[in-house]
This record gives structure tokens, C-alpha cells and sequence, in this order.
């Protein structure tokens, strides 16, 4: 039996991480978990499927692992590379810089009447 309405297509498709998932429980190891998605870009439009995960632990015992820096534009190699402790730093240096300004009070509100004059109007 053939498909109906069965075409012939061309277009493009690659595989990309859709979700990173941080887990920081309190007593056990933390982890983290890329989900992936197969995109396929056709000239009528764009699909996208879940295809998988990456998982990967981080311990004290790989916190000295390095990853080599690629750049997300040209996915060409930069010349560097940042370690697991590094990575682990940046994230929990960006969860306190948003916690902090979050908690942070509200700047304080000068009437500028009270400011002229010295007291209420």
C-alpha cells in the first residue's frame, strides 16, 4: 500500500539540546541532563521531535575535568577550555547575583518636596 500523498522533500536537520536540566539535590551528587531535539527545517516549515538525552554526574572527583570552549555561532573551537568547578562556580555565582537582586529592597523613594523644603509639605 503506498503513502498517501507520499512527496519527495529536501531540506536540513541536526540534532541540538532543547532543555538543560540541573539537578542539585542536597545530599547526593548533582547532575546534569541535555535533552535533545532533532529539528527538520523543510520549505513548508519546521519539525522538531525529542531524539535523546545526555547525562553526565558532577562530583568531587571530576571537578578538574575540562571541557574545551566551543563557539555556539560558528561551533569552531575557541582555544580554551574551563573545568567542571569552573562551570559549577559561574552557575551558583549566577543563581546568588539573581537571588540577591531579587531580595534586594527597593531603592527608597525621596519626595522632592520633602527634599526642597526640609520637612512635608
Amino acid at each position: 500500500m503506498s503513502n498517501y500523498k507520499q512527496t519527495t522533500v529536501a531540506g536540513e536537520s541536526w540534532v541540538r539540546a532543547k532543555r538543560i536540566v540541573i539537578e542539585n539535590p542536597l545530599s547526593e551528587d548533582s547532575t546534569v541532563k541535555f535533552i535533545e531535539e532533532k529539528v527538520v527545517v523543510l520549505e513548508d516549515g519546521t519539525v522538531s521531535t525529542p531524539c535523546g538525552a545526555l547525562s553526565i554526574s558532577v562530583d568531587s572527583n571530576n571537578m578538574t575535568e575540562e571541557v574545551e570552549i566551543i563557539d555556539p555561532i560558528s561551533n569552531e573551537p575557541a582555544g580554551t577550555s574551563i573545568s567542571f568547578g569552573e562551570i559549577h562556580a559561574i552557575i551558583f555565582s549566577t543563581y546568588m547575583k539573581l537571588a540577591n537582586e531579587r531580595d534586594a529592597p527597593p531603592p527608597e523613594v525621596i519626595d522632592p518636596i520633602d527634599e526642597e523644603t526640609g520637612g512635608s509639605a
